[in-house]
């Protein structure tokens, strides 16, 4: 289905299946794994319905998720859809060795981590 909707040329295409915390957290894990060049994540369940627009970013970007949950409750990102050029291990470095607590603090997802914790950018709507 990438191949046919998303417009993408990519080297490869790879799903992190190393479960450390049982919980969406795991995908943190990307950040220690994928240290150079464009990177563009997308979760699984995401359904693409068109050609995308170049979701490609040089700084490391999320979703903004307040056009669609105005009221945003816990965070107003949404992490569906990341990119970032280069090397962004920093997120990871600061997760890893304190996981136990990031969990508990943001036990609602990791996005609130993102908002309260990393520097970010974010879309346009998508």
């Amino acid at each position: 289905m990438i191949d046919t909707y998303s417009g993408l040329k990519y080297d490869s295409f790879e799903v992190i299946e190393n479960d450390l915390y049982g919980n969406w957290y795991n995908k943190l894990q990307m950040y220690d794994k994928f240290r150079d060049g464009e990177n563009l994540y997308f979760d699984l369940d995401v359904v693409i319905y068109n050609k995308l627009p170049n979701l490609v970013r040089k700084k490391f970007t999320l979703l903004d998720d307040t056009w669609w949950r105005p009221d945003f409750g816990h965070t107003p990102l949404n992490s569906s859809i990341v990119s970032w050029t280069g090397d962004v291990s920093h997120i990871w470095e600061k997760f890893f060795p304190n996981a136990n607590k990031y969990m508990e603090k943001y036990n609602k997802g990791s996005d609130e981590f993102y908002y309260r914790e990393i520097e970010y950018e974010t879309y346009d709507k998508v």
